[in-house]
């Protein structure tokens, strides 16, 4: 079976969203499927069109090139009340990524895979959103060449639409009507949809005609082959990720500071340490150290490293901590999935039902806490079982962790390809 893949985040962009597509472009061929991935070169200089072959996987790259239409709102999107003006009519019309920019890249896609088709056979297209206009082509592919499609769903028009009580301003609420029509529109069209959480695969199948069905980000097994928790002299408490503003990190910084201003005299000083923060978030944690009436800790900063770094700072790591989303329903980040992975004993707060508090409860990876004296009470056990051998352990089963590998994920959406699609397997 020929599936077609159209994904603008890809490696080397590192971003976390090209590595759910790299997933599929890894390991659909594992299971008999011939791959072809259209994206981008994401180089200083991009030219011509390159094509690369690997086994089963063809991976298309095309240059970013501007075309006349983007040019021209260049110019236009200068003059405030124009730039308005057409923002408002391109959602009417259905363009909804809203920048010049996008509509280069979609004439780019759709002008290269009109000419691909012609000559190329698939049996199937996997649409990435975001962004917007991948379900636009993949709508229009289908009316024009009779390719049937799926659509795959990182994230929702509105990360916040599936929040019970959200009333956006009306400028959001006129935006969000034109997005959610076209979603569906787009869905009722699609073979099946599949989205990172139960809760977002919800909300999608609510608002179009379609079946649903999740397939989480996943963590990366081969990552974490040598991977050996290792014993420290130092007790370690580690927030490794991106933050985000839905996150209550000033019940964290309250109870830190309580665990360490209660240290002895003689006992070994707290290593703190927050890997892949933005510079925002930085002047937060110098705020907060500068509050701490002890010097029992230290504290570092960085931005983010490579995964093999990653991998190595949690094998020195003791607790690791997730604040759970609050207001953003459904979302688990790839990063959450890599901390089960460890083993680490993980801290969650609130508890708020949602998805992360519902994994890490469901998989015995960790605490989920509802109140600050509950997780100042479940850091100080972790602390008290580290002090034992300088090694903590979380009670989560390690056959259960391999099923949220990238690899799992995948075969999981094979499966569904292959219930949709048998007679052509």
């Amino acid at each position: 079976m020929k599936i077609l893949v159209i994904s603008y985040h890809y490696p080397p962009f590192n971003v976390v969203a090209s590595y759910r597509a790299k997933a599929y472009a890894d390991y659909l061929p594992k299971y008999g499927y011939d791959v072809t991935v259209v994206t981008h070169p994401w180089k200083d200089v991009e030219k011509e069109v390159e094509f690369v072959q690997k086994g089963k996987l063809t991976e298309i790259r095309l240059p970013r090139n501007k075309c006349w239409l983007g040019k021209w709102l260049q110019l236009f999107n200068r003059i405030r009340g124009v730039r308005t003006l057409i923002h408002y009519l391109f959602l009417w019309l259905g363009y909804l990524d809203g920048n010049n920019s996008a509509f280069d890249i979609y004439f780019l896609y759709r002008n290269f895979l009109r000419n691909h088709l012609k000559g190329n056979d698939y049996d199937c297209l996997l649409a990435i959103f975001s962004p917007y206009h991948h379900l636009r082509l993949a709508y229009e592919i289908k009316k024009e060449f009779g390719i049937p499609y799926v659509l795959d769903f990182r994230d929702l028009y509105d990360n916040q639409v599936a929040n019970v009580g959200y009333r956006p301003k009306f400028g959001i609420r006129l935006q969000n009507y034109f997005k959610k029509m076209f979603f569906k529109k787009v869905m009722n069209e699609a073979e099946f949809i599949v989205s990172v959480s139960d809760e977002l695969v919800q909300f999608l199948i609510d608002l179009g005609k379609v079946d649903g069905f999740t397939i989480m980000n996943g963590y990366e097994y081969d990552a974490f082959k040598n991977y050996i928790r290792k014993s420290t002299k130092q007790f370690t408490i580690s927030y490794i990720g991106t933050v985000h503003q839905h996150q209550d990190w000033n019940s964290y910084f309250d109870v830190l500071k309580t665990f360490i201003q209660s240290l002895e005299a003689n006992q070994e000083k707290v290593i703190l340490q927050f890997v892949g923060v933005d510079q925002l978030f930085s002047e937060r944690l110098d705020e907060w150290r500068m509050s701490v009436t002890s010097n029992k800790f230290e504290l570092f900063v960085r931005p983010r490293v490579p995964k093999e770094e990653v991998i190595n700072l949690f094998s020195l790591t003791s607790v690791l901590l997730l604040p759970t989303m609050q207001g953003k329903a459904g979302f688990v980040s790839g990063k959450t999935l890599e901390y089960l992975a460890t083993e680490i004993p993980i801290l969650t707060y609130p508890d708020d039902g949602e998805a992360i508090a519902t994994l890490v409860r469901s998989t015995k990876a960790g605490f989920v806490l509802d109140s600050k004296e509950s997780l100042s009470s479940s850091l100080e056990a972790i602390y008290q079982d580290w002090k034992k051998d300088g090694v903590t352990r979380s009670a989560i089963d390690p056959v259960l962790i391999r099923q949220f590998s990238r690899e799992n994920q995948v075969k999981k959406f094979s499966d569904l390809l292959k219930n949709r699609f048998e007679q052509n397997i």
